[in-house]
């Protein structure tokens, strides 16, 4: 079994650090690049028969993707209060009844957790996005957002795992 017997950090920046790991079993070494990043909330919202998505655009790939309002962890912040404040500020949206379902890790190549939720809209309020964050609220069935699933059209990883992790409860 592989045991990391080193980790460098490489470079550090206001999203994460890059680091560099070595693993070994005593006979073999590998070496890794890892992105360690804060980490962050994904929230399913509720209203009716109906889920809040947000169309997200991500320069990074040249898109425009589904996916759940979420974000990163001001540490000391608990993650149940980044969940409201990262829901109310990309969606403008108040939510109540909020319930931790889970956790995920979304890349073996990135250190950090994303902790899942599922609430309840109670109230809209003030959207209050970043300057570079052009975001859209869009409100689909459990059933439109399998389909999306199934044709491709949401491709975001940490979206999906999060929705098959809450299929049970939303």
């Amino acid at each position: 079994m592989l045991k990391k017997i080193s980790s460098t950090k490489e470079f550090e920046h206001k999203g994460g650090s890059v680091f560099i790991d070595k693993y070994s079993d005593g006979s073999f070494e590998k070496t890794k690049l890892i992105i360690e990043k804060k980490d962050g909330v994904i929230v399913l919202i509720k209203k009716n028969d109906r889920i809040a998505m947000i169309s997200h655009y991500r320069p990074e790939f040249d898109i425009s993707s589904l996916e759940f309002p979420g974000g990163g962890i001001d540490f000391p912040e608990p993650p149940e209060e980044t969940a409201k404040r990262e829901t109310k500020e990309e969606t403008g949206i108040i939510i109540k009844n909020l319930q931790k379902i889970g956790k995920i890790f979304p890349s073996v190549h990135v250190r950090n957790w994303l902790y899942v939720f599922v609430a309840e809209y109670d109230s809209m309020g003030d959207q209050s996005t970043q300057e570079d964050e052009d975001i859209q609220v869009k409100w689909y069935t459990k059933k439109e957002i399998e389909e999306r699933v199934a044709n491709n059209e949401i491709i975001s990883s940490q979206t999906i795992a999060a929705f098959s992790m809450a299929r049970g409860v939303v």
